[in-house]
């Protein structure tokens, strides 16, 4: 039996990214710096914070990581914004700061802070869903990047599956009457060799 084809999205517009933005940040170790990647087309667009992992890698830490989904969601009609959290080795911070080394209450505040920054931003509520994924590991299939070496589960229908569903119920949630996460749950689900399962209340 054939694995069922994951695409719901039709549009694939380019993609315009620009960086270093840096947002003033006198109370942090330094200036919160983000990418912000867009469609070159189209206005009033849904936004997506993305926040980066804790790593090994030099730049997947940062607002240049996970490319395989900020590019995605961009060229499907969504602004993405990435910050580069404290914890980022592109900074090199002092590794005996007291919150060293996974920053997490910087993180939250970097969030609050991108979000204090925009003008289009309330809060978005909606139903929730949990997506399983059969035998990924940390990377799920690869997403932190094109190349990253620390991928242990490298499955590019992986990778594919993770970004339809993602720009599906994001789709379906800003756009009342869209029906891609739906069309796109039942191709994911169908079959023997559907890639995981959805569960939705």
């Amino acid at each position: 039996m054939t694995a069922p084809t994951l695409v719901a999205d039709t549009s694939n517009a380019p993609v315009l990214s620009v960086s270093p933005i840096a947002l003033p940040a006198p109370d942090r170790a330094v200036d919160l710096q983000v990418r912000v990647s867009a469609p070159v087309t189209g206005s009033e667009l849904p936004i997506i914070l993305l926040s980066h992992g804790h790593g090994l890698s030099n730049n997947l830490s940062s607002l240049n990581g996970y490319g395989p989904l900020a590019n995605h969601w961009a060229a499907r009609g969504f602004v993405v914004i990435q910050p580069t959290h404290l914890d980022s080795k592109t900074l090199s911070l002092d590794s005996a700061d007291p919150e060293a080394p996974l920053h997490w209450r910087s993180r939250a505040e970097d969030m609050t802070r991108i979000l204090d920054h925009l003008d289009p931003y309330v809060l978005s509520p909606g139903p929730k869903s949990l997506l399983t994924l059969f035998d990924a590991e940390h990377c799920l299939g690869g997403i932190s990047g094109y190349d990253a070496a620390e991928t242990t589960d490298e499955n590019p229908r992986r990778v594919a599956a993770v970004q339809a569903l993602t720009w599906a119920y994001l789709r379906s949630a800003l756009y009342p009457g869209d029906s891609a996460w739906q069309t796109t749950c039942a191709e994911l689900t169908s079959g023997v060799d559907g890639v995981g399962r959805i569960e939705s209340k």
